[in-house]
């Protein structure tokens, strides 16, 4: 009798390893289950918008360039720089760096924005058609066009800031870019950064930052 009941004591034990084990891989399963649907949804969380800069070949402002770019690129949005070649391109304060693209490869359908940065050789960028061609198309399409510095003159020469508020580099001696924006129906407004629907303007390396977490709300919203 006690034989019997030894017996059926390790039955029952090896009945509850048995349940536990299907158990656990019942649950080992699920989890596999759960992980295949998150990997499944990983890519739909990855932020796609992408910004074209464009920047002179020569003469470039540095911090116009970089500091807004890491502002963007820090809220998990791309930036591409293109200039006239893909020759290395030179900033004013000496930052050399190599174009990703030649603006007369640029494709719109990539980007969600184009910016023009300003320095000392960005209004001879207005010299190039395949520039003005660029922004002339981004504003068909409707897309989100910046400039800082001096580059809002070259959006005004593009048509772009037709009845539009805008801001732009100049100083007491030198109004000139000013009365370009003027000329071709801007309303100019003396602030670091200005808004106007779908367009964001900024007045030089001392607005650059705020110039780029304008962008970034711009592309947010």
């Amino acid at each position: 009798m006690k034989q019997n009941s030894i017996v059926l004591i390790s039955l029952i034990f090896l009945l509850i390893i048995i349940s536990c084990s299907q158990q656990q891989q019942i649950e080992e399963k699920k989890s596999e289950a759960v992980l295949d649907t998150a990997v499944k949804i990983k890519p739909s969380e990855v932020n796609s918008m992408k910004v074209l800069f464009i920047i002179a070949q020569d003469g470039f402002r540095d911090e116009e360039l970089d500091v807004p770019k890491k502002v963007i690129e820090q809220n998990g949005i791309s930036v591409d720089i293109a200039s006239i070649t893909t020759d290395t391109a030179t900033g004013k304060l000496g930052m050399t760096l190599t174009p990703d693209l030649a603006v007369k490869d640029a494709d719109l359908e990539e980007y969600v924005m184009i910016t023009v940065i300003g320095g000392p050789g960005a209004p001879a960028l207005a010299d190039y058609p395949e520039v003005m061609n660029l922004l002339k198309e981004a504003k068909d399409k409707d897309m989100f066009i910046g400039a800082i510095c001096i580059a809002p003159t070259i959006l005004a020469k593009a048509g772009i800031l037709q009845g539009k508020k805008a801001t732009v580099w100049n100083s007491v001696l030198d109004k000139s870019p000013v009365k370009i924006l003027e000329d071709n129906g801007a309303t100019y407004v003396d602030e670091p950064v200005v808004v106007d629907g779908k367009i964001i303007t900024g007045n030089g390396p001392g607005a650059a930052e705020e110039f780029g977490r304008g962008i970034v709300d711009m592309l947010n919203n």
